[in-house]
């Protein structure tokens, strides 16, 4: 078993808990920082998240963004939070996504060169945690 997890503060203790259940070792990648600014960068994030806010005549600039990451947050949730204070409203409404939606959304054309077996350019930080899972699996071949 191979586990991914983001970096929440009870992380470690979730997959803990899985092993004992499992009662077995499992091996695990715990996010340290922002999973979406570490594979795809503030700008793509941002720009994805502008192509949505578009459609509301609104609009984050990565100035506002980098203002709330000063203070120590991640990627996602300094946009949030930068959204909150430009326009007195959460971002939720407007985006209709979550978080989870979001990273989805960013590495789908990604998979799909992947899949089709193209070359795509520098590896993701996601990709080398899924090789060292994928490298688990036996060859029964």
């Amino acid at each position: 078993m191979f586990i991914i997890a983001d970096n929440e503060n009870k992380s470690k203790r979730k997959i803990e808990k899985i092993q004992k259940m499992i009662q077995t070792d499992c091996k695990f990648h715990i996010w340290k920082k922002s999973f979406e600014e570490d594979n795809f960068g503030k700008q793509k994030v941002l720009a994805l998240i502008n192509s949505h806010l578009k459609r509301h005549s609104e609009n984050l600039s990565i100035k506002e963004v980098y203002s709330q990451q000063k203070l120590g947050k991640a990627l996602i949730k300094a946009i949030y939070d930068a959204y909150g204070i430009k326009y007195k409203k959460s971002l939720s409404r407007n985006l209709k996504k979550q978080k989870p939606e979001i990273s989805l959304e960013l590495l789908k054309t990604r998979i799909k060169r992947i899949s089709r077996s193209k070359k795509v350019g520098k590896p993701l930080e996601i990709e080398k945690v899924l090789t060292e899972a994928f490298q688990m699996i036996p060859n029964w071949g």
